[in-house]
């Protein structure tokens, strides 16, 4: 549910303290922060079969904790002091200077998503080598996620508003978008525990895919 969630927060609230034209130029480079992350994670390490499915479960772990430490602490100090009294929103056109740290922290947000995202799918795969299986969990984390992320939405649009008396601060949704994340490494560490493993039990898979035949 976490893997979508964050996107309420970062592309709503994060994007008022930038002009529009401002705003525009961040997203292109998150996408391609993105892009360039995915590419990173998945293509020259995550399917390196050079390392074992566990060192590769278990550095990826490494990996999300440490950026979601560093990455939304960035957030939170840039948060804090975006929310003081008389924030003026960034031109990047006029202010260079302002702008440099949160786009790089914009792009580091985009950098994020694609490590999260690689790395639910990876530790989905490792699980199993059989293709029906495997479609039975992408399709449940997919469905979860984007449930996650339809809810987030419905409750900044729909419930913490004004018009409802209970409109949230920025500052407060953005730790409304970190709790999950932080959840989330919890879950993490105990999957790579009890689910990753180097070789996976051929014989017992086709085992159960002849009595699911049969």
């Amino acid at each position: 549910m976490a893997s979508n969630w964050f996107y309420t927060y970062q592309f709503g609230p994060f994007g008022d303290y930038f002009s529009g034209r401002t705003n525009s130029l961040k997203a292109i480079f998150y996408w391609g922060a993105q892009a360039a992350g995915a590419w990173v994670l998945g293509n020259m390490y995550l399917d390196n079969t050079k390392y074992t499915r566990t060192t590769r479960a278990w550095t990826g772990f490494y990996l999300i904790a440490g950026s979601t430490i560093v990455f939304f602490g960035g957030g939170a100090a840039f948060e804090y002091a975006a929310s003081a009294p008389g924030f003026v929103p960034i031109d990047a056109g006029k202010e260079t200077g302002r702008f440099i740290g949160p786009f790089l922290l914009y792009a580091c947000y985009g950098i994020y998503d694609a490590w999260f995202q690689i790395y639910t799918n990876y530790l989905i795969g490792a699980i199993s080598n059989d293709s029906e299986t495997l479609s039975r969990y992408a399709g449940f984390y997919k469905g979860t996620q984007s449930a996650g992320g339809g809810i987030s939405w419905a409750l900044n649009g729909f419930v913490f508003t004004a018009k409802n008396g209970n409109k949230l601060t920025s500052t407060a949704q953005f730790w409304v978008m970190v709790v999950p994340c932080l959840l989330s490494i919890a879950f993490f560490g105990i999957y790579c525990k009890t689910f990753v493993k180097d070789f996976t039990d051929e014989s017992a898979e086709s085992g159960v895919s002849a009595m699911k035949a049969h």
